[in-house]
């Protein structure tokens, strides 16, 4: 895969943000709401892959959906997409070297075609073994070292990933106080003030213990007055609770809860990817379901023969 161009912006104290920059800008360089644009972006989460690729959880096998729609893309170019953003939780359970040689030898599908892609992690992830494999697909943060964050300027859209991981194999989540401030410096140092910004992160955002117990990102307070406050920032999308979700802040922030890749927690809840296609105005959610509900182990990714739920179409704030 061809490196990305990497831009540079000032931070505060004499201090860098490192951007990639996927794809070209609007050829009329004019204002993203109005230039006929549009992001096609592949949104996975939760593949749970094992490095034992024939692994199967509850009858499904994990690298085997992830495989499935790779080969989708690379049979049916009109599937395909300009980018692809994975929500962590890309290993089996605790992140062990073999499941991202796995994935590696997967994901290096999308590198034979040249389509961009980037992980962050998620709480069965291992931030050590992540970087071993992947840490040189995207510059370290230097303000953030060790941390799997990443900046991505898209044509229509400014990506903020962040590194919600707290302790490997262990369910919640966490910001913590560095990537809160580094998060603060990122919104106030980007220029564009009418490009959108949208954040994704592994943890759902979870205010109270359920029954003294934590499931999601532990400080989401701090996360959601970061992006509440700012109106550029339209969404907040995260993987984790293996349910696909979307909602509505007061504020007018979009939440999207990814489904999992891999298997559901519930019969009532899709596998599968889900395809945005971002404009100037907002962005339209697609979901492309694996298997009918409940059908555990049924895997047919063939658009032609698997129903396709009615896309979900939301306005920008």
């Amino acid at each position: 895969m061809r490196r990305p161009p990497i831009k540079t912006l000032p931070l505060a104290n004499g201090r860098s943000l490192l951007v990639e920059v996927w794809g070209d800008p609007p050829r009329d360089g004019g204002s993203h709401a109005v230039t006929g644009r549009v992001d096609h972006v592949a949104l996975l989460s939760d593949l749970h892959v094992a490095g034992n690729s024939q692994i199967e959880i509850s009858g499904i096998n994990p690298s085997g959906h992830l495989e499935g729609v790779l080969q989708q893309w690379l049979l049916l170019p009109p599937m395909r997409p300009d980018y692809v953003l994975i929500a962590g939780d890309s290993a089996m359970i605790a992140g062990w070297e073999q499941d991202y040689r796995q994935l590696a030898s997967l994901l290096a599908l999308l590198d034979d075609i040249d389509l961009p892609w980037h992980s962050i992690l998620g709480n069965h992830d291992c931030r050590e073994n992540f970087g071993t494999l992947f840490g040189g697909r995207s510059p370290a943060q230097p303000d953030l070292p060790g941390q799997q964050v990443g900046v991505i300027d898209t044509p229509m859209a400014t990506w903020l990933m962040l590194d919600t991981l707290d302790q490997v194999n262990e369910v919640p989540g966490q910001l913590g106080e560095d990537q809160g401030r580094w998060l603060g410096e990122v919104l106030a140092a980007l220029p564009d003030p009418d490009k959108p910004i949208l954040v994704m992160g592994h943890h759902n955002l979870q205010f109270d213990p359920d029954d003294e117990k934590w499931f999601g990102l532990k400080d989401s307070d701090v996360l959601v007055k970061l992006l509440d406050a700012d109106p550029r920032v339209k969404a907040y999308v995260h993987g984790h609770s293996h349910r696909w979700q979307v909602g509505q802040r007061e504020s007018g922030l979009w939440q999207v809860s990814l489904p999992a890749l891999s298997f559901a927690f519930s019969e009532e809840q899709p596998i599968g990817w889900v395809q945005a296609r971002i404009g100037g105005h907002g962005m339209d959610l697609q979901l492309h379901p694996l298997r009918d509900n409940g059908a555990a182990g049924i895997v047919n990714p063939d658009p032609a023969t698997t129903a396709t739920p009615p896309a979900l179409s939301l306005r920008w704030r």
